[in-house]
C-alpha cells in the first residue's frame, strides 16, 4: 500500500477495525469452558470512503501479532466481536443503535451534536503526531491589515478539506453567528477547499485567498520550514483547544469488559512494532478519555444550537 494521504479519521477507524478482528482470533484460541462475550461495533461508513476493502483487509493483517499479545496479556475470556457500518451516517435513533451495538468509533464533535452520550461514554481519545489537544487560527495577510473577522467579510477563504474539516465548519459558523454575521456560505464571498493545511496557508501567503482557517500545529511546523510565513501572516481568530476522535463504549456493558476493551486500546503504542504501525498511520496514540477533554467541545455545540435556536425564534 503506497498511499502517503490518509485521513485522521479514516485511520482511526481502521486501527480499531483491526483491534476488533485480532480479538476475535483470541476467541478462536481460547478454550469452550471460558466465559463467552458478544460485542457488536458501528463504524460510520462515511469516514472509510478513500479506502477499499482490499486496502482495510491488508491494514488488519499489519495488526494481527501485536494485538493479539495484548489481548492475551489481559484476559482470557472468549471475546467474539462483529461489526457492522453505518451507512447513511446517523440517521437512526440513538436508543435504536443503542439497542444494537455495544461500541462505536465518532469523530468526537459527533459524540455531542448527535448527543450519542446518552447512552455511550468515551473512554479513548486519539492522538496525531503527539499532538492533544487540537487548535485552530483564521489567518490573514499582515499587509491587510485585518483585525477581525468582520473585517474578512465578502472576502475569500481556504479552508482544509481533512480530517478537521467538520469541527473547523461548525466552529467558524459559530464564530460567526455569534456576531451575528449568519453562515459561511453567506459571508464568505467564495471557499476554496483544499486537501492540506499547507495549501490553505500557502494560498494566503501568495495573495491566492484573503485568508484561511487551519490547524495550529500544521501552521508552526510551516512556519519552522520558511519563516517568512510567520512573519507575513497574523492570527485573526484562535479556537478553544478540541479533541478530535474517540472510542465509545456503551453505558450498561459490565465494567470489567469495558476496562478490558479499553486497556487494549490504550496499549497499542506499548511495543515497537506498534509505535512503526501508529507512525505510518500518522497517530501518536491513544488517551484516556476524561471529562474536562471534551468540555471545549460540549460548549461548542450547546452554544451552537442555543443560537441558532434563538435566530429562529
Amino acid at each position: 500500500m503506497k498511499r502517503q494521504v490518509f485521513l485522521y479519521m479514516r485511520m482511526l477507524f481502521l486501527l480499531f477495525f483491526i483491534f476488533i478482528f485480532d480479538i476475535n482470533l483470541v476467541a478462536a484460541q481460547n478454550t469452550k469452558n471460558e466465559k463467552t462475550i458478544n460485542l457488536h461495533l458501528a463504524l460510520p461508513f462515511h469516514v472509510l470512503d478513500e479506502l477499499t476493502r482490499k486496502d482495510a483487509q491488508f491494514a488488519m493483517d499489519m495488526w494481527t501479532k501485536e494485538i493479539v499479545r495484548i489481548v492475551k496479556k489481559q484476559t482470557n475470556i472468549h471475546f467474539i466481536v462483529t461489526s457492522d457500518f453505518l451507512e447513511n451516517d446517523y440517521t437512526q435513533t440513538n436508543l435504536s443503535l443503542s439497542k444494537k451495538f455495544d461500541l462505536i468509533i465518532l469523530g468526537a464533535l459527533d459524540f455531542f451534536d448527535y448527543n450519542f452520550d446518552k447512552y455511550w461514554e468515551s473512554v479513548a481519545l486519539t492522538t496525531v503526531k503527539g499532538h492533544f489537544p487540537e487548535e485552530y487560527l483564521v489567518l490573514a495577510r499582515k499587509d491587510r491589515n485585518y483585525k477581525d473577522i468582520r473585517d474578512l467579510q465578502s472576502k475569500k477563504i481556504a479552508l482544509s478539506k481533512n480530517q478537521d474539516e467538520r469541527i473547523i465548519e461548525y466552529w467558524l459558523n459559530y464564530l460567526l453567528q455569534k456576531k451575528h454575521f449568519g453562515s459561511a456560505d453567506d459571508f464568505f464571498k467564495s471557499q476554496t477547499f483544499v486537501t492540506k493545511d499547507s495549501k490553505a496557508i500557502v494560498s494566503v501567503f501568495f495573495n491566492k485567498a484573503d485568508a484561511c482557517v487551519v490547524n495550529y500545529n500544521q501552521f508552526q511546523t510551516m512556519v519552522q520550514l520558511n519563516p517568512q510565513i510567520g512573519q507575513d501572516l497574523v492570527v485573526i481568530a484562535q479556537s478553544p483547544a478540541f479533541a478530535r476522535g474517540m472510542f465509545c463504549l456503551k453505558k450498561t456493558l459490565d465494567e470489567k469488559i469495558k476496562q478490558i476493551i479499553t486497556n487494549a486500546a490504550l496499549d497499542l503504542n506499548k511495543s515497537q512494532r506498534g509505535k512503526q504501525i501508529l507512525a505510518f498511520f500518522g497517530q501518536s496514540s491513544m488517551i484516556p478519555s476524561k471529562p474536562e477533554y471534551l468540555e471545549t467541545l460540549r460548549e461548542l455545540v450547546q452554544n451552537s444550537k442555543a443560537l441558532a435556536k434563538k435566530r429562529q425564534q
